[in-house]
Parts: structure tokens; sequence; C-alpha cells
């Protein structure tokens, strides 16, 4: 069967063009395109195309005056051409006449339109011109040197076949596959699709505006309310169980341990030892002498000696006793004859001497020791440090919204060091180990507890205003994470109202009609403010803020 052209309008879309292919009865279309083209503005069109039409088992040429058209024609797989300087483009005919016929429009039942190369009202050797058909309809003479069936200036058009060559291409039909399904009825249903998505547009623009008149737009009112102070005692017990009403997360930390060099600083004196030796005593009386004990002997140099003992010396007798220097140091010690002198002797003769030397005599000698408050100042020194450094490893470890229960439980320590109390050396370590427990817990756990204590003490018709409750506390900890908030919830209490209904009332309202509602209830006055400024309250009642309260609060306390 003949090609059949296809005229493409300018503003044709993709759809349109396929369910015009789709509809040819004959399987070769030739698509002629005019300049500026919207379809030949797109790669993707012709890909679109090009899978469509084979789909449905057609061979398309592209016919277009533009090179570029052409260029994307034939790089998507496309048989193309373009005419000659001044030529027109090709066009359905019934005779030899080069005519340009108005484009086939609807026809009656039972009747379509004829083309170049099928059969016409007088059947077929009426409808088909007598030989191959140019640009414009008219027989095309044969190029010098060109081969039977070679390509004419549409590029490749006498392949697909031309007018008046009806039996050759009858002959040489050749179906690429078999017609897939329909396209989809929405892509052809709406000829101009621009026009849904202007649509689409349109209500996601619409969407956006009354999403911001409902969800922008803020106002806050602000009722200063006829309140008076009211407060209440609370004790609060929390745990790091999971029913706990304060969260309470608890962290140990084991053994940690530190060390210190500390010098003596202790003062001890040693005493000097007395020097001793023996001493020789001759009786050269008619008599014998009784000598006492502690008999003074006197060195030479003057050092004193005691005798040790009771001595009897008879008539012409020595008598050797032992003597000790009566002060310690090394002057004690004197050379043998050194000691000659008898204090308070009365008898001239009696005599003596030492006939050896005295030895053993040492001066006093001054050490230093460890003294008790040397351990005692090294033990608090390691205590703080550790106690500092902990405390400082708990608090970088306080994850949001947690407080550290201050001073941390610190349960055992263990205190040692290299030497004792008393000790002669310079200096000695000292190391301390300790063990804490670190308590954190939330303090809006605990301002939330007293405000339900508070509100539990609440009298019926009142409520309490929106100022924050001030918590007054003291905390107390024992091991395990067991904590004690004890202490008092101070707040306001006011006439109750219904602050969603006033929402609801207010929402959408003019400002006159909006105060006009403020007024009507029990408060002492009342301030609006939006954000932005609009003449109407926010149309969404969630989107007005209601704070019933007093204007002066104390900020919340605790310890």
């Amino acid at each position: 069967m003949a090609a059949e052209p296809i005229h493409v309008e300018p503003w044709d879309e993709v759809p349109a063009i396929i369910e015009r292919i789709r509809r040819s009865s004959s399987d070769e279309v030739q698509l002629v395109l005019p300049v500026q083209a919207r379809f030949g503005q797109s790669r993707f069109n012709f890909q679109l195309l090009k899978q469509y039409s084979t789909r449905l088992g057609k061979r398309v040429a592209i016919w277009s005056p533009d090179p570029a058209v052409q260029r994307l024609a034939e790089e998507s797989g496309f048989a193309g051409g373009r005419p000659e300087a001044g030529a027109a483009p090709p066009m359905p005919v019934a005779s030899a006449a080069p005519q340009r016929g108005p484009r086939p429009g609807p026809q009656p039942p039972g009747r379509r339109p004829f083309l170049p190369g099928q059969p016409g009202p007088n059947g077929p050797e009426a409808a088909a011109p007598p030989g191959p058909a140019g640009p414009y309809g008219a027989p095309v003479p044969p190029r010098t040197g060109a081969a039977p069936g070679s390509a004419s200036r549409l590029g490749g058009f006498g392949r697909l076949g031309t007018p008046g060559t009806a039996g050759a291409a009858a002959n040489a039909r050749i179906r690429i596959g078999a017609i897939g399904r329909r396209l989809p009825a929405n892509i052809t249903q709406y000829q101009p699709a621009r026009f849904v998505l202007y649509g689409g547009a349109v209500l996601v623009l619409l969407a956006g505006v009354l999403a911001v008149l409902f969800y922008v737009p803020t106002a806050r009112v602000t009722l200063v309310a006829q309140a008076e102070p009211f407060s209440t005692a609370a004790d609060v017990t929390a745990d790091a169980t999971a029913k706990s009403p304060v969260h309470i997360r608890v962290v140990t930390i084991t053994n940690q341990s530190d060390s210190l060099q500390v010098q003596s600083t202790g003062n001890k004196v040693n005493q000097g030892q007395l020097a001793t030796g023996q001493f020789t005593y001759v009786n050269n009386c008619a008599f014998a002498l009784q000598i006492a004990n502690g008999q003074r002997l006197r060195s030479a140099s003057g050092v004193l000696f005691a005798q040790l003992g009771d001595a009897t010396i008879g008539q012409g007798q020595q008598q050797t006793v032992p003597i000790k220097a009566v002060q310690s140091g090394l002057t004690g010690n004197v050379a043998a004859g050194q000691v000659t002198g008898i204090e308070a002797n009365a008898y001239n003769c009696l005599a003596g001497a030492n006939e050896a030397p005295t030895t053993g005599g040492t001066d006093d000698q001054k050490q230093t020791v460890i003294q008790t408050s040397d351990i005692q100042g090294a033990r608090a020194q390691l205590e703080q440090r550790l106690r500092q450094t902990i405390t400082n490893q708990l608090n970088s470890g306080a994850q949001k919204g947690e407080t550290l229960l201050s001073p941390p439980l610190f349960t055992t320590d263990n205190f040692n060091t290299t030497h004792q109390v008393d000790e002669n050396v310079p200096s000695f370590t000292a190391t301390l180990q300790l063990s804490a427990e670190g308590d954190y817990y939330v303090k809006d756990d605990v301002d939330q507890a007293f405000t339900a204590r508070l509100a539990a003490k609440v009298p019926r018709g009142d409520q309490l205003t929106t100022n924050k409750v001030v918590a007054t506390y003291t905390v107390t900890a024992s091991p395990g994470g067991h904590l004690d908030f004890n202490g008092s919830a101070n707040g306001y209490i006011a006439p109750q109202i219904d602050v969603e209904k006033i929402k609801g009332q207010l929402a959408g309202k003019p400002a006159t009609q909006a105060h006009d509602v403020l007024t009507r209830l029990p408060v002492q006055r009342s301030v609006i403010s939006q954000s932005p400024p609009l003449p109407l309250m926010p149309l969404c009642a969630s989107r007005i803020y209601i704070d019933y309260g007093v204007q002066a609060q104390t900020p919340a306390t605790s310890t």
C-alpha cells in the first residue's frame, strides 16, 4: 500500500499525532511537519513517536523544511527529507494536477477520504497518478545515474513506496510488528493537554491560599484574671523505675583513683649517747676506804664522769670501777689517763686514773619524720581532687533536660600511704580510691509533679491560671536512685473559664466582635495581638492562643 501523507499543524501535540497515525489505513506514513511545529522541538517527542509507531506496525517517514528537525528524525530512526528551495510539501491528490486540497474532513458513515495510492471512487486506476509523485504530487524524473528504486530528496521515500507504484509496494509490504494495544483514552481525550496542567496548577494555588489563610495567621489573647495567690505543700518521691513521676537516671562511677607525693614535715630529736669507761682507784692510805656510787670524776678537759656502784678499796690496794659521762656527746670520749680528778677527795693518799679511753659518747640527732597532719592533709587534698573530677565527669554526661543532683553520693573510699607516722623518710606517696553515684532528674518533671499537686487542691469553680507554677523544693537522695523532693508549689487561681469554647467563638470574628465576646468573661481586661495584623481573627481555632493569668510572676526556683 502506498505511503499516506499526514499534515501536522504547528500546535498539534504528540497524542493527537499518534492517534492520526493509528487511524491511518496505510502501513507507511509520511509525516509532514511545518516550520516551527511544536512536535519537532523535542527529541523526546520523536522517541515517543518511534515507540508507538513500532508498536502499531507503522513505518513513518518525517518530512520537514527544517534541517534540525530532519536531524532529530534521523537520529531517532525515522526516514526523512526536506524539499528543494521554494518547494511545497507533499499533498494528497486525486490526479496528476499539482494542487493542494483541503485536509480530509468528516465523512459520511461507511466512507473515508481517499489518498494517493489508495482506491478511489472510480477504482484504483482512477485514483493513482501515472508515475512517481514528487514533493508537489507531480511526476519526478529519475536522476542521472540513479539506480532504480533509489531514494529521492525525501530521504528514503522511494524505499517506502510512492504514489503510482502500488503494485510494487504491495508486493514489498513489510510489517515491523503486530499492532499493540490501543493508546490509552486519557492521552487522546484532551487535545491540548496543557489545559489539564493549568487547571491542576490553579487547584494547587487555591489549596495553598486556603492553607495560608487557615494556618499562617495567629492570634494571642491575654486575659488578665481576677486571681489570687494559692499554694500548697508538696512532697514528691521518685526513683529509677518507669512509673516514677520524675524520670531518674542513675550513673555509677567505681574505684576512681588518684595519687599524691607528699613531703614529710615532722621533726624528731634523737638524744646523744653517754660515753663509758673504767676508772682504777689506788689506795695509798693506812686504812681501807669506801667509795660510794655516783662519785664524780673529772677529766683533764673538764668532762665529768660518775662512778657506777659502790667500791671498797683495801689498804695499799687498787680497785677498778665502771664510769659513765654525766652528759651525752662526743666530748665524753677521752683518751686513756685523762680522767684523774676525784671530786671532793678528802684523802691525799687516794688517787686513780682511766687506764683505757672512754668511748660511746654521741651528740643529739635531729630527724625529719611523717607526722599525723601530713597524712590527714594528703587525704583531704586527694578527696577534694577526686570529688571534683568525678563531679565534672558526671556533669559532662548530663543529657538534654536533665539536672545532676549536687553533690553526688560518694559511697566508698580506700586510702593508703607508703609509710606510716613517725617514720624517718623525707616524703611518701598517698593513694585514694573513691566511688560515687550520680542521680540525674528532669526538672520539668518535678515542676509538672508540683503543678499536679497544686491543681489537685484547687477549689471547685476555680482553676489555675496559665502563669507558671513556682516550685520551691530541696532534694535528698539515698543510694539506688531514690530521690525525695520536698517543698511547696505556688501559683494563682481564678474563676474557671472554658478556653476551647472561647477559641471557637473567636475564630473568624472581626476584631470588634471578638472584643465583645471577651468583655462577657470574668476578667479585669483583655488584649488581642495578631500576627500578621488582619481584620479577622484566624479561621482555625487552633491558631488562637489564650493566656489567662496575672501580669506579674515570680520565676520558679529549685534547690
